[in-house]
């Protein structure tokens, strides 16, 4: 049949015979593929399509579906008088991250994923046809109304779409069932006619190609070049079967000749064997004598290094000092600077005659002078009367409050919350940062060692349970979030509350959840002799 289609090509025939012809052959492709079930599409008790998976063999099981290696297709029949491309990107979309895992690197089946839910530039209506078909020869290619729109060369993206339906949260229970079992009863006598017999008028079809911008001409070229190619395939996989058993022959010959001239090497490697043992007893000999050399040196080796690691622990020590100390004068400034600006706020009156209310949310930056600039508010629906008074009052305590002299640097980030509410005036209470225990008193028993390690173990422990949220990555929500995390000598957490808050809120929850899921974290060391510990973490979420 491809050797007909691809004379038809280069004689230029009857363009209604060939598309005769490509059709026939695709019909009788399918007709060896059995239907392994049939199922209705709903959301909202609105019928969307009718689904019918179709196999060279009947499977329940969708790990063996997934795994499946024969040809399988997936075969949708729109039912609904109008579904729209916003609509079916939504749908799509969801149904593919909430049975699928992450990516990860894959870029190729990233793109065709992104392109196969959004590609549609117009509504899809009753009758329309959507073929989802793998094929180990071939890999897999999505058809809509007769027009081919993806192609890829495994079935990565097939498994990816066939999970919205058998995957851990399809449609609904009764849709997986149906679909993993070909049911006969009232119910799917229907959809089992539909799937076999409806028909896309050609009409339809122009139109649908019309969208891809391909005339009818382009697809008959295009449908028989590929049969060319499938023929052009068939006999390159006979030739290579000829050229396997040439090989074969050759390999027999190969192993025999190789067989002698392992007995050779035996042979030769026993004699060196015997040599080598009389120049091992020479060699122990002079060995020994090096060892104990060699002792020796190494003593005087492990003195030298034990102090240059003391040495290295006291410089560490006081780095870990300075930067404990840094942290506290900062967000002593911003508690200070935000005890400022939470009474420097005042309720504007207009804003109380027209009721406005809400939390304003301000990120801003302060140089040593006090000027700000960079202000930005997180959530641009609150009423502009409020940011503008949180604003004011920003400006003014900056300048009244001054960074310490002590405090590194010139120009820092801080945030504020400000809760504008009409019954209650009341702000939510900020505690002052806790001083290090190296600026207080030199008594006790704290070791400035022992806490940074163990506040070292609590930021990795926490780190390691991270997870990006799948709605940031496809939305592409980026930045740093940063969280304070207080705990007792057991362990147990007591506080969790934000250091440098990320615009996305959804980032800052992601911190909050990573502690939740490092539990249970462990306890302080005896040689802290403190009752709670305070640990700053920083994460960068990117892609």
């Amino acid at each position: 049949m491809f050797a007909v289609l691809s004379s038809l090509k280069t004689l230029k025939l009857s363009k209604l015979f060939v598309v005769t012809m490509v059709s026939l052959m695709s019909v009788y492709a399918q007709a060896t593929l059995k239907l392994n079930g049939v199922a209705s599409y709903k959301e909202l008790n609105k019928e969307y399509y009718i689904g019918g998976l179709l196999l060279d063999d009947y499977i329940s099981n969708p790990d063996d579906i997934r795994l499946y290696k024969k040809q399988k297709q997936m075969k949708l029949i729109v039912t609904t008088k109008r579904w729209s491309a916003r609509q079916w990107q939504k749908q799509w979309q969801n149904n593919i991250a909430i049975n699928n895992t992450l990516l990860g690197n894959d870029k190729g089946l990233q793109k065709d994923l992104a392109y196969f839910t959004s590609f549609l530039s117009e509504d899809l209506t009753n009758g329309d046809e959507l073929v989802i078909d793998y094929h180990p020869n071939k890999g897999t290619r999505i058809r809509l109304n007769d027009f081919e729109f993806i192609e890829t060369r495994d079935d990565a993206l097939f498994n990816y779409l066939v999970n919205t339906w058998i995957g851990k949260l399809p449609p609904s229970r009764e849709f997986k069932n149906r679909i993993l079992t070909l049911h006969n009863d009232p119910e799917s006598a229907p959809h089992k006619q539909l799937i076999a017999n409806n028909t896309v008028v050609s009409k339809r079809r122009n139109q649908t190609r019309a969208w891809f911008g391909q005339t009818e001409e382009e697809r008959v070229a295009q449908e028989a070049e590929e049969a060319a190619r499938v023929a052009a395939e068939n006999q390159k996989n006979s030739e290579l079967k000829q050229k396997k058993a040439q090989e074969l022959a050759m390999q027999k010959l190969k192993r025999r000749q190789a067989e002698k001239r392992k007995k050779e090497k035996l042979e030769q490697q026993r004699k060196q064997k015997l040599a080598k043992l009389e120049a091992e007893k020479k060699a122990e000999k002079a060995a020994q004598a090096k060892a104990a050399k060699a002792k020796r040196r190494a003593r005087e080796k492990a003195a030298a290094k034990a102090r240059a690691k003391k040495l290295k622990l006291i410089k560490e020590q006081k780095a870990q000092e300075a930067q404990l100390a840094q942290y506290y004068f900062r967000d002593l400034h911003q508690w200070k600077l935000r005890q400022a600006i939470l009474s420097e706020v005042q309720y504007p009156a207009w804003a109380k005659q027209f009721n406005q209310e809400g939390v304003v949310d301000a990120q801003f930056k302060v140089n040593r002078k006090g000027i700000v600039s960079d202000v930005t508010f997180l959530d641009e629906n609150t009423p502009e009367m409020l940011t503008a008074e949180v604003l004011r009052a920003i400006k003014v305590s900056a300048q009244k409050v001054l960074p310490p002299d002590e405090l590194k640097g010139t120009q820092w980030e801080f945030t504020v919350t400000y809760q504008f509410d009409l019954l209650d005036s009341k702000q939510k209470t900020i505690e002052s940062p806790t001083i290090p225990e190296h600026m207080m008193s030199q008594g006790g028993s704290y070791s400035l060692k022992a806490a940074g390690k163990y506040m070292q173990t609590i930021r990795e422990r926490v780190i390691d349970a991270i997870k990006y949220p799948a709605e940031a990555i496809m939305l592409k929500k980026r930045g740093k979030a940063s969280i304070f995390v207080t705990m007792d000598a057991k362990g147990n957490v007591v506080k969790v509350f934000e250091r440098h808050a990320s615009k996305h809120a959804v980032l800052n929850k992601a911190m909050t959840d990573a502690v939740e899921r490092a539990k249970p974290l462990p306890a302080m060391p005896v040689d802290l002799g403190k009752d709670t510990i305070t640990v700053d973490i920083e994460y960068e979420f990117k892609r």
